[in-house]
């Protein structure tokens, strides 16, 4: 993770409710941004990772009806290690469409990052071949 900007990693389990085994990373672009991954099986340790190296695997836990990748991006103020949205009261709880998170990236020139993200998507969505191996 050292390659792209991101400062707090958190990982939760809201067992058979919600988004289930998540976790999130907070990156600072321009702007402050909270990405949370959620319903997940598994979630690798985030020491000693490599550029391109599974994050997590995708699963159904929580409240889901099918394995999936949940990414909820939310734009916000990090304060003291507190992360707080910028319009938590926007109906969506502070959730932003990913679309403007993507676009900054890419003005911000984060290349590593994109990749990183592009690369780890695929293999969620092919998880099938990383589960029990």
């Amino acid at each position: 993770m050292s390659s792209w900007p991101s400062k707090f990693y958190v990982q939760g389990n809201e067992g058979n409710d919600g988004f289930g085994l998540y976790f999130e990373v907070i990156i600072q672009l321009y702007n402050t941004y909270k990405l949370t991954y959620a319903h997940c099986k598994s979630i690798e340790s985030f020491e000693n990772r490599n550029e391109g190296d599974p994050m997590a695997i995708s699963d159904n836990t929580g409240n889901s009806t099918g394995s999936h990748l949940h990414l909820t991006v939310k734009r916000g103020q990090l304060s003291n290690g507190k992360f707080t949205s910028d319009n938590y009261n926007n109906g969506y709880f502070g959730a932003i469409n990913p679309q403007e998170f993507f676009d900054e990236l890419r003005k911000y020139k984060v290349v590593a990052f994109w990749s990183v993200v592009v690369n780890t998507v695929r293999k969620w969505l092919t998880a099938d071949e990383y589960i029990e191996n």
